[in-house]
């Protein structure tokens, strides 16, 4: 099981590897990191978590991880989904790869 700790320090490992400044993501970094996680799929679309990203985040290419949280807390209590499950996975996939 992954901490919030652990969900943070993948992300920062991310933000660093993806060429993220100021340690934040853009939302296609995003939208892969929880594609190959496998969060989007039945309950989570592509377009679901654009429009999460875009509700939660002002600028979709500066992604930080306070607006991570936020964007799974919206995420979590919308779609019905464990907030703790979307951690584990974002945590366990580290770096997106390439498609």
């Amino acid at each position: 099981m992954a901490s919030e700790k652990n969900l943070k320090d993948a992300f920062q490992l991310l933000a660093s590897t993806s060429g993220g400044e100021d340690g934040k993501l853009s939302g296609n970094v995003i939208k892969k990191w929880f594609k190959q996680s496998g969060i989007i799929g039945k309950e989570i679309t592509d377009h679901d978590l654009q429009d999460f990203i875009e509700k939660t985040v002002p600028d979709m290419n500066a992604v930080d991880f306070p607006d991570l949280k936020q964007c799974l807390a919206n995420i979590a209590l919308e779609k019905k989904v464990d907030p703790k499950e979307m951690m584990d996975k974002l945590a366990d996939i580290v770096s997106p790869k390439e498609e």
